[in-house]
């Protein structure tokens, strides 16, 4: 009988212990942009949720249902537009799933997340020789610094946080190239729209332009006064070679003419 006994509270208690969800209850927000998603949760089951942008807003009230990490929510205050937005046939549509992250993070979509504490987005420095200082709560995101080269943002570094709450970079050294420089930071692989505005991040390097040595290439190099971010493409357009150096191999290039752009600029050499 013991042993049944024993049997039966072990049960128990593990379908108590998995059965615990992980508290949602308070308010979400998404980060600082042109439109400001907020849930709150209360602890009987009811939500509200506003969208407030910088044109319009509007708001929202319903129940949710939380089963592990999904959140499925159930609006009745949906007018007819919004009906047809949000449910076919009283069928909920994916924006109304969220899924917990941890307990500062909820998923709305793909990349896209909304926190229950204020993240720390004080700190975001570049000087003029290329130190990069970085401060901000995570919750758990990857950052991606970019710079806009060539017509293009390419990815410079690839940060994935430890564990703990805080990215604090002090004096990263980014590579600028002569004049403006622009940076942007994407978390999530989104753009931050604290400090990636249209332009992105703007720095004016205090460095003379990179000379080229000689548009001529007989002997295979292709050489530079100075250290340089560079791209070779054809006549079509097409990158045949990328890096950073002095020097250029060309030597698997076959001969003719060639873009070249390093630097902060475009110019055409030969190669014989």
């Amino acid at each position: 009988m013991r042993i049944i006994f024993n049997v039966f509270l072990f049960i128990l208690l593990s379908a108590q212990v998995f059965a615990q969800q992980n508290s949602i209850i308070g308010v979400w927000r998404t980060p600082p942009n042109f439109s400001v998603l907020t849930y709150t949760f209360d602890s009987s089951g009811h939500l509200s949720f506003t969208q407030r942008g910088c044109m319009s807003s509007y708001a929202l009230s319903g129940t949710y249902k939380q089963h592990n990490d999904s959140i499925f929510i159930f609006y009745d205050t949906l007018t007819s537009f919004q009906q047809s937005l949000y449910r076919i046939k009283d069928r909920l549509l994916s924006p109304d799933t969220l899924i917990y992250i941890n307990e500062h993070k909820i998923q709305i979509a793909p990349n896209f997340f909304m926190y229950n504490q204020d993240r720390d987005e004080q700190v975001c420095t570049i000087t003029s020789n290329g130190l990069f200082s970085f401060k901000i709560k995570h919750f758990g995101d990857t950052f991606t610094i970019k710079q806009f080269t060539y017509n293009e943002w390419k990815t410079i570094d690839t940060i994935i946080p430890p564990n703990d709450e805080y990215i604090n970079m002090v004096n990263y050294p980014l590579f600028l190239h002569s004049g403006t420089n622009k940076f942007a930071i994407y978390i999530n692989n989104r753009t931050y729209s604290r400090y990636t505005f249209t332009d992105g991040i703007i720095i004016d390097a205090n460095k003379p332009p990179v000379k080229i040595e000689n548009k001529k290439v007989i002997k295979n190099t292709l050489s530079f006064s100075d250290t340089t971010i560079y791209e070779v493409q054809d006549r079509y357009g097409n990158k045949l070679l990328r890096g950073k150096g002095k020097t250029i191999d060309c030597k698997t290039l076959p001969a003719g003419k060639y873009v070249l752009e390093f630097d902060n600029r475009t110019t055409v050499f030969v190669k014989r």
